[in-house]
């Protein structure tokens, strides 16, 4: 059992009273408030569930996610320390902006940042106090929201009723994406344009979502229960906010593994409906992918994401006859960079839909003829491309199969999703800086899966 199931079973049981922490009161003037700011430990007497679905989301995950702290060590190495608290920003709020991860030098002259002397409360990463504080957005970009640690929680409830440990205030702010936005658009200014690490925000506020449908409505669902312990019947929402990431440490170092992975897969399977039809007459399969989401397929970091299709089609003797979508002996796509398969451009008609980030010399230099290449990591590139599918939006992917001779097929198709490519992590582990097992955590979702029979004329 970890820690913060521990803690959730011993406030349901009420051995943490509400309001206090080591019989000690915990009003906002006590020292164990840090900077006005409270532990979700503190909020777990009183808002048990809640504490309890935060406790195994990604909000609670974002400072203990390996892979990110892998990449914040690898780019303050090669940025010198430039990055700063770019992704501290938004990944624990509270330890940015209250200067807990300073970017310093080791005795081998290397920048880093450590995350593992933050207070207790800077752990928690996005924790109950980072969005029940927050009064203002002064951007839908880049951690650009303000918080105000003054004792009062700020929510949706319109009727919110008071209690010992603080006041309580109705919030509009709470009820809308922009509050999402503030995080969920990253942006980095590269000479005219911003260069979107993270669209999620964006996506949603350009489609035809916006102003019908709020982030809240799909990842924080709505059902009765109690906002806190002895409190009446409300309208109370999933904290568990899910989304496409789930914990990549081990099954025993952080709750809900299982759980979350399971809800993950459910969301993916609803975000997407696939048809396929075949036309004789020019031997090609055609595809339509439906995005139902409030925003692109795949969504976030883009760069890292990968939704592909998986296409197997066998003959009437079951002999495999034509596949694309297929991974490589090391687990990943044969896409065409070198770099990261083992069999580049090996599937001519591969279907991927992911954000390629590119360094381009003569952006910088005019006259350096050389070619643009692509990157893996945010703080490398000068411009970008992307194919992802828009949302509420149609993609249609086709397939040439004129040289299979006539005759009978068995067709399987599968949407995929991953979070992680392999070639991504593998340079995080020969850097050093990512334990091996991880890769093998990243799961790969099958958002639809199709079979059907086929005749080539």
């Amino acid at each position: 059992m970890g820690v913060r199931q521990v803690v959730w079973v011993l406030a349901v049981l009420g051995l943490l009273a509400c309001g206090q922490d080591d019989d000690k009161s915990t009003d906002a003037s006590t020292p164990s408030i840090q900077g006005g700011f409270a532990s979700p430990v503190q909020c777990a007497a009183c808002h048990p569930n809640h504490f309890a679905q935060w406790s195994i989301s990604n909000h609670a995950y974002a400072i203990h996610d390996p892979v990110f702290e892998a990449m914040v060590q690898l780019g303050q190495e090669q940025t010198e320390g430039e990055l700063g608290d770019f992704c501290v920003e938004c990944h624990s709020p509270i330890a940015a902006r209250t200067d807990q991860a300073p970017v310093v030098m080791d005795s081998t002259g290397a920048h880093r940042q450590p995350l593992d002397v933050l207070d207790p409360i800077a752990t928690d990463g996005i924790s109950c106090d980072v969005c029940h504080t927050m009064t203002s957005v002064e951007a839908a970009a880049n951690a650009r929201f303000d918080m105000t640690p003054d004792g009062t929680r700020r929510a949706t409830i319109a009727d919110p009723i008071d209690n010992d440990f603080h006041t309580s205030s109705s919030s509009v702010l709470h009820e809308r994406s922009q509050m999402c936005g503030s995080c969920h658009n990253v942006v980095i200014e590269l000479f005219t344009e911003a260069f979107r690490i993270e669209s999620t925000f964006r996506e949603w506020q350009i489609s035809r979502f916006n102003g019908v449908k709020e982030c809240q409505d799909c990842h924080m669902e709505g059902s009765p229960g109690q906002a806190a312990v002895d409190g009446p019947e409300r309208e109370v929402h999933d904290h568990r906010m899910i989304g496409v990431d789930v914990s990549l440490l081990p099954p025993e170092a952080f709750p809900g593994y299982d759980e979350m992975r399971e809800a993950t897969t459910a969301l993916l399977q609803e975000s997407a409906e696939l048809e396929a039809t075949f036309d004789a007459s020019r031997s090609v399969l055609e595809l339509r992918i439906d995005n139902l989401a409030g925003h692109a397929l795949p969504t976030g970091a883009t760069a890292d994401r990968e939704m592909w299709i998986e296409l197997l089609v066998r003959d009437d003797a079951g002999e495999l006859v034509f596949s694309s979508g297929t991974l490589d002996e090391r687990g990943d796509l044969k896409q065409e960079n070198p770099e990261h398969t083992l069999e580049p451009g090996a599937d001519p008609q591969l279907t991927v839909y992911r954000q390629k980030m590119i360094f381009d010399p003569s952006l910088e230099d005019p006259t350096d003829t050389t070619e643009p290449h692509e990157v893996d990591f945010l703080w490398q590139p000068n411009t970008f491309e992307e194919n992802l599918v828009p949302a509420g939006g149609v993609t249609k992917p086709a397939y040439d199969l004129s040289e299979l001779p006539a005759g009978e097929y068995d067709v399987s198709i599968r949407m995929l999703f991953r979070s992680f490519p392999p070639h991504l992590l593998r340079k995080l582990v020969d850097e050093g800086l990512l334990d091996p097992d991880v890769p093998g955590r990243v799961p790969t979702v099958e958002m639809e899966t199709l079979q059907m029979l086929l005749t080539v004329p």
